[in-house]
């Protein structure tokens, strides 16, 4: 761990020198250190959720770095050079989101303390169609109807999200506070955009806009068009 953490360090030094930054070091009886420029709390249904893993990441979705919360559900992060930067925690537990995103930015010389991000759903999930199901492909005539039930906390959005077998995105309804969107079978991300679909096998999940640019979504459901 402590051989980790010395390269760990070593490589964000030289990020934030690439960057033009300069990291803040601190001695305390032993090699110098990074002194942390961003911490937060994760907690799950508002206890602290301890040892878990936090990535910090690029717009690009690159992972830079990764801690591991300690027993007060906190994580940090040194010499995180000035920009926008996001941070994901990924859980397979049920009741949970699957994945908690938070996007943040960090001014010069600021520390960034992030408020609390919670990883409990409370009570949000997909209804239908439900994972497995096999239905006849959306037309404008015979469209899908999804449904989900909305988290017992205040939300900002949510809506409903369609993936090919691929992982390619086919459709997002529009964000909004409604518990349900009607799909009529034609495609509105990528090279689906205003293409009608064809039958096969899909994915769709929940996304949710939180407080304090937190965001989440749901497990991902498979669903088979014929």
């Amino acid at each position: 761990m402590r051989i980790h953490r010395i390269v760990r360090v070593a490589a964000l030094a030289a990020a934030a020198t690439l960057a033009g930054c300069s990291v803040d070091l601190k001695d305390s009886m032993g090699p110098l250190v990074p002194i942390p420029n961003v911490t937060g709390t994760l907690t799950r249904h508002g206890a602290p959720l301890v040892d878990e893993k936090v990535k910090l990441r690029d717009l690009s979705g690159a992972e830079i770095d990764s801690d591991r919360t300690d027993a007060r559900g906190r994580y940090e992060f040194s010499g995180v050079p000035a920009g926008t930067w996001e941070l994901r925690v990924r859980t397979d537990v049920p009741g949970d989101f699957e994945t908690v995103t938070v996007m943040f930015d960090v001014p010069e010389s600021v520390t960034v303390d992030l408020p609390p991000a919670d990883v409990f759903s409370f009570g949000c999930d997909t209804r239908d169609p439900k994972d497995g199901e096999a239905l006849a492909t959306p037309s404008f005539f015979q469209p899908l109807e999804f449904k989900w039930n909305q988290p017992d906390r205040s939300v900002a959005w949510m809506n409903a999200r369609l993936y090919d077998a691929s992982d390619q995105a086919v459709w997002y309804s529009t964000k909004d506070v409604e518990t349900s969107a009607l799909f009529n079978g034609i495609g509105n991300q990528g090279p689906y955009a205003g293409q009608t679909i064809p039958a096969g096998e899909y994915w769709w999940r929940l996304k949710v806009g939180l407080a304090d640019s937190i965001e989440a979504t749901t497990a991902p459901q498979m669903v088979r068009f014929e």
